[in-house]
């Protein structure tokens, strides 16, 4: 299903149950504002404060109906709808558990260990995290991570709605945090690069990016990848960089000789990339 056409009514939960929005407030501008013109319950993850400033970025828990009763206005929805649906901000969560015991729930979850005894924090309210981790998490520890919802429902980089059942329990089955071992996040970062490639490309060259819709852009860097590695490139921002290069330049560059020689600086570990972050704001 996609995002794009739901209803107020699909957020409605059974009589037993209740639904939540998990949203990431740093993908989503002026969700605050929007959550308080339609008087939602919602709370944060990471503070117990509603100040502005301590919101930006935070994961935001809104209760979107209770035991059968919609509890969101249809303009909030056409908001989420609207500024959602391409942004990897939004997931949906059926529970028993009332609001402040979700909450705590949740934020248990946001504390992971990595090899070599390293703290983290998990940043599963990203759908695009919470996608991976469906792969890489043992069953056991699958079992116990989803199991304060029945269902979890996100939405992918296209706009659809994919949805991971679970057996729902409001007794934790394992201790926290929740610990990876080194291969599990070796795969968690490499099945992140994408994401980190969009985002240099994003915060660096917003004016070229914004020309290609986001399922495009990620298209584009997940074709190109793939190409910068043939041609012996292996860090994120070296990827990122031969990415942007034929987007300003069109990609004729790239048939030419000035290309090749550029890319022969561009393999170099000195290589200064300072000056090739300002080429957006110049055009």
């Amino acid at each position: 299903m996609n995002f794009r056409e739901i209803k107020k009514e699909y957020f409605m939960s059974d009589a037993n149950e209740n639904t939540y929005l998990l949203l990431d407030h740093g993908g989503l501008p002026g969700l605050i504002n929007q959550l308080s013109r339609c008087n939602a319950q919602w709370t944060s993850l990471l503070h117990s404060t509603a100040e502005q400033s301590a919101l930006t970025a935070a994961p935001i828990l809104v209760l979107a109906s209770e035991e059968g009763r919609s509890l969101v206005t249809q303009r909030f929805v056409d908001w989420l709808v609207l500024n959602g649906a391409y942004t990897s901000t939004v997931i949906i969560l059926s529970s028993p558990l009332e609001l402040g015991c979700m909450r705590e729930s949740l934020v248990a979850r946001l504390d992971a260990k990595l090899s070599e005894d390293v703290d983290a924090m998990l940043r599963f309210f990203d759908p695009r995290i919470l996608e991976n981790l469906t792969k890489v998490l043992t069953v056991e520890q699958a079992d116990y991570f989803f199991c304060p919802a029945a269902r979890w429902r996100y939405v992918n980089r296209d706009g659809e709605i994919r949805e991971i059942r679970s057996n729902f329990s409001s007794q934790e089955r394992i201790a926290l945090p929740l610990i990876l071992n080194q291969a599990q996040e070796i795969a968690l970062l490499e099945a992140s690069e994408v994401d980190q490639i969009l985002d240099l490309l994003r915060s660096n060259y917003p004016r070229i990016t914004a020309t290609l819709s986001l399922p495009m852009q990620h298209d584009l860097v997940k074709q190109k990848i793939s190409m910068a590695r043939q041609d012996g490139l292996n860090s994120v921002l070296k990827i990122a960089i031969y990415i942007a290069i034929p987007l300003i330049e069109g990609e004729k560059f790239t048939e030419g000789s000035n290309w090749h020689c550029f890319l022969e600086k561009l393999r170099q570990e000195n290589f200064d990339s300072s000056e090739l972050f300002t080429l957006d704001e110049e055009e």
